[in-house]
């Protein structure tokens, strides 16, 4: 008799993935790789297998060795604001894009990728989402003003991600997270931007384990009034993605 099926997070220490694993734990055997020891404790808590690993200085193989038998793959790293400009691509771009390398290595059937990206991810600035109103507008100039090189690696990752068709993956793009406590409820797809506790973000993460056929979509994730299994349910029903190049 098989065990539960597997599910490895990359960027296991941070706060989303935290409150993700200790769900997913609940049903799948989660691995957990993070890059220092001394939050092997704190991610040993939720449930999931602790592995000190750092995929920034990791190669391929490095990588694609940490994925094997995994039936989903969690991208939620990042180098968080920390170390400049050139850690930011290190991190939220080369390393995503040698995990996605990672995954295309592997032998069929690879793993589905969940994809942690940001909300308001595209080429140009100025060049809107056709439903957005002035405050979005505004509330985008603030963010692409405050965080250039974020914005600019997310969505290079991003943009290398869709052109891939060797594996299954949808991308979440929240809106700003928060801590505070989730409610359960969220607008899923095509919205306005708006914040969103990252204990939410968690639960439909959670939720799009078991949706496969989620595949192929970029979904903005922000607070709202769907409770989260319905509003994956109508997201993927719709079937319209939120990427725009």
């Amino acid at each position: 008799m098989s065990g539960p099926a597997r599910v490895v997070v990359i960027g296991g220490a941070g706060k989303v993935s935290l409150l993700f694993a200790a769900r997913a734990s609940k049903s799948y055997e989660v691995i957990s790789l993070h890059r220092s020891a001394e939050q092997r404790a704190t991610v040993e808590a939720t449930g999931a297998q602790s592995v000190v690993f750092d995929v920034e200085k990791a190669t391929v193989s490095d990588i694609a060795q940490k994925l094997e038998g995994a039936k989903v793959v969690v991208w939620s790293a990042g180098a968080g604001g920390k170390g400049g400009e050139d850690r930011t691509k290190a991190v939220d771009f080369e390393a995503a894009v040698k995990t996605f390398d990672a995954i295309e290595s592997l032998s069929a059937p690879r793993p589905r990728l969940l994809m942690v990206s940001a909300h308001d991810l595209r080429s140009k600035q100025d060049n809107y989402p056709a439903h957005y109103n002035d405050q979005d507008k505004a509330m985008s100039q603030r963010v692409w003003k405050a965080i250039p090189a974020y914005i600019k690696y997310k969505f290079l990752a991003d943009a290398d991600l869709v052109k891939r068709s060797s594996f299954e993956w949808t991308i979440l793009r929240p809106g700003g997270l928060t801590d505070a406590a989730g409610t359960g409820k969220v607008a899923l797809g095509r919205t306005h931007i708006e914040q969103i506790p990252r204990a939410d973000v968690a639960a439909v993460l959670a939720e799009l384990l078991g949706r496969p056929e989620a595949k192929g979509l970029a979904l903005d994730l922000m607070s709202g009034d769907v409770p989260v299994a319905q509003a994956a349910e109508a997201a993927i029903a719709k079937g319209e993605t939120d990427w725009q190049g």
